[in-house]
């Protein structure tokens, strides 16, 4: 047994401790075998790491070193030499049982008197170590609609005899949130331009063992996504504003403008990332003009964010292809009309209107934006009106 110093035995010294229960024990006012003297298993089992079958063990090896004379670190060294394998054995299976694990094949080959036991105590110890990374990385991985993979998974975790199927469960895990995350990237791209090259995408995502070349298939989409949404999210949301009388119609299409001013489109962004909201027009549009009106949006919002002569709260006006655009900004969105002919100080007016009246009735939804154009409810009615407003200003015999 350890010889005592000044002071008591150094609680290291309790054969079988271990550093890391004196360390325990040690912060809870254990510091020697000594302070232990008297110590119940109700008083140990209240330290956060030691369980009941370690707290009878240090009673038990208390109540032993108490009775035994003090002997120096020599025959302390050759008893310990005496301690057969079997009960380091059992001290670790006492360890990993403690901390949830099944180590009943351990226990069987050890009554059976089993061969190799080194090489399968390191073998499960190394088991161990690796289930202890796959719970800390499940941990912070998103399972959402995977709960059949987890549940199976879930049944076997505590068991390192089964490493191997929980190496594999772990990989189907991980495999199958990443084809969950790249459908979902991949249900994003379903404009009408892109649905059908996406759905043939996704037919494809089905076969797990497709899915590095699904996610090539993912890039492409999304480069071609950047390009084609504006014009499909227009082909989508744009409609003609109220039917106007067939003599306006026919006087918009006069070539003489020069004495009128004729509003060609509208824009709705949201002032915080400048994300289109809508667009209405009173033309059928070709793909080409489509085209175009890309380019015009690209030229206001590049006019908001970068240009020197953009002045926020106040009528900007861009010129812009023979046309001019009015851009107007409210508390929370942008309203730019595109117009040819004369200026008309009505436009500004109209413009601080509509935007008035979107703000007011959808504030909810543009006050917390999360970029779900949708919730925008009021703009498609309050647009249509400036649209429908702005034909009779611009047809003189209607005044």
């Amino acid at each position: 047994m350890p010889a005592k110093k000044d002071g008591g035995t150094k609680i290291e010294d309790l054969p079988g401790i271990g550093e890391r229960r004196a360390k325990l024990l040690r912060e809870r006012g254990y510091p020697t075998i000594e302070s232990l003297e008297g110590v119940k298993v109700e008083d140990l089992i209240k330290i956060k790491g030691i369980g009941k079958k370690i707290a009878e063990w240090i009673v038990s090896a208390v109540d032993e070193y108490k009775g035994d004379d003090v002997v120096d670190s020599q025959v302390l060294r050759k008893e310990e030499a005496k301690v057969s394998k079997n009960e380091k054995y059992s001290r670790q299976l006492l360890e990993w049982s403690t901390e949830g694990y099944d180590v009943s094949p351990l226990e069987k080959l050890i009554k059976e008197g089993g061969k190799d036991l080194d090489r399968m105590f390191t073998a499960y110890e190394k088991s161990i170590e690796r289930i202890e990374y796959i719970k800390k990385d499940l941990s912070t991985l998103n399972v959402s609609g995977l709960d059949e993979y987890v549940d199976r998974i879930m049944k076997m975790i505590e068991r390192p005899s089964k490493i191997k199927q929980i190496e594999r469960e772990y990989a189907l895990i991980k495999k199958a949130a990443e084809i969950r995350d790249v459908d979902y990237e991949l249900k994003k791209l379903a404009v009408p331009g892109l649905k059908e090259r996406v759905e043939e995408v996704r037919t494809k995502l089905r076969d797990p063992s497709k899915l590095e070349e699904v996610k090539i298939d993912l890039k492409d989409l999304q480069r071609d996504y950047k390009e084609d949404y504006f014009l499909e999210q227009l082909s989508h949301e744009m409609a003609p504003a109220p039917p106007m009388e067939k003599k306006t119609i026919k006087e918009l299409q006069k070539k003489d403008t020069a004495g009128k001013m004729i509003v060609d489109d509208l824009f709705l962004l949201h002032k915080k990332d400048l994300k289109l909201i809508s667009h209405h027009t009173t033309r059928n549009l070709s793909k080409e003009e489509r085209k175009m009106l890309l380019a015009q949006l690209q030229t206001i919002r590049s006019f908001i964010k970068m240009g020197k002569s953009y002045k926020s709260g106040m009528l900007n006006i861009i010129k812009y292809n023979g046309k001019f655009i009015f851009v107007l900004e409210g508390k929370y969105v942008v309203m730019a009309l595109s117009a040819h002919g004369r200026i008309e100080k009505w436009a500004g007016k109209l413009m601080e209107k509509v935007i008035g009246l979107v703000e007011k009735e959808d504030q909810a939804a543009l006050k917390n934006w999360d970029g779900d154009v949708a919730k925008v409810t009021s703009e498609k009615k309050n647009m249509k009106a400036l649209l429908y407003v702005s034909s009779k200003l611009s047809n003189p015999s209607k005044r």
